[in-house]
């Protein structure tokens, strides 16, 4: 057999080795320059009722990219019915029970840190008013939530799809029962235990998932 001639080029032939997929990184935004790292630091922000002016620093970001950002955040948990509005907050008032006794309305809390909120941005205007005004009414109605909380509500929101685009309304409903819905339900859990009603808590639980069981 002749050698083979080092000056004749190799033919090409596909490589067989498999290349692993890359793994996609959680859609926060459509069409950004900005890295998934960078969209996480911002959403953490404002889990953590950080000002703008404190999550550009956080996050790097300019406070005009950030502002965007966080409406973009107020009206998708506004979309899930995460957030309420003012007007849905305030009918409340006249739901009439059977007592004749009417609705809870924290007027004094929530006008409080409505103007604190207000107060601390420049960029509010009849247009995204309503945005802020949701903002104070789960912050005054839902102090026990948790920044781990309230970044689980939008996590669990996003799976409707980027943050700058229109989200898909079975996802929207899914994120308010099963994330939003199911950590009421353990809070409220925990706290009837903490109080001592532990055994009735057990008892109930047992009964519904016995049902859920015969149901079968």
């Amino acid at each position: 057999m002749p050698p083979e001639d080092p000056l004749k080029p190799r033919s090409s032939k596909p490589s067989r080795r498999k290349t692993k997929p890359v793994k996609k990184a959680h859609r926060i935004m459509a069409r950004t320059h900005l890295s998934h790292a960078r969209l996480m630091k911002i959403i953490d922000s404002y889990s953590r009722w950080m000002t703008v002016a404190e999550g550009a620093k956080a996050s790097g970001v300019s406070h005009v990219t950030v502002g965007r950002i966080y409406n973009l955040i107020r009206k998708r948990l506004m979309d899930a019915d995460i957030f309420e509005s003012d007007q849905r907050y305030r009918n409340r008032r006249y739901d009439v029970d059977n007592e004749g006794e009417e609705g809870w309305f924290f007027e004094e809390e929530y006008r409080a840190t409505l103007e604190k909120i207000v107060g601390r941005y420049r960029a509010i205007d009849p247009g995204n008013l309503a945005l802020y005004e949701a903002e104070a009414v789960f912050r005054t109605t839902r102090p026990f939530d948790t920044p781990e909380d309230v970044k689980a509500y939008i996590m669990a929101a996003l799976k409707a799809g980027p943050l700058n685009e229109k989200p898909e309304q079975i996802a929207l409903w899914e994120a308010y029962m099963y994330e939003f819905q199911r950590r009421n339900i353990d809070k409220h859990i925990a706290m009837m235990r903490k109080v001592g009603f532990g055994s009735i808590v057990t008892d109930v639980l047992e009964r519904h998932h016995e049902r859920e069981r015969n149901a079968k």
